[in-house]
């Protein structure tokens, strides 16, 4: 995991966008991924807190992800992390 964290923080200094909703397809940039049989239209933000990674979700937001963004399903992380609370 900390290869992971050490490449997500090169990545963030070197100007890659915190936001982007990941790849191409039909001029809309997005994620698109299955956890446990759900889909999901997430940044990486959403994705790091779905996947209850505390620490990426940190150095996301202290590398100034907008906490504000909505997935398909009108949430944000935070309200991710709240469900994921339950």
């Amino acid at each position: 995991m900390q290869d992971n964290l050490n490449i997500a923080e090169i990545l963030c200094d070197s100007g890659a966008n915190v936001d982007l909703y990941g790849q191409m397809n039909d001029n809309i940039e997005y994620y698109e991924i299955e956890i446990e049989n759900e889909q999901f239209l997430l940044t990486p933000l959403h994705l790091s807190t779905k996947l209850q990674s505390l620490t990426l979700t940190k150095l996301l937001i202290d590398k100034g992800a907008n906490i504000n963004l909505l997935t398909l399903n009108k949430e944000t992380s935070f309200s991710i992390a709240l469900k994921l609370k339950n």
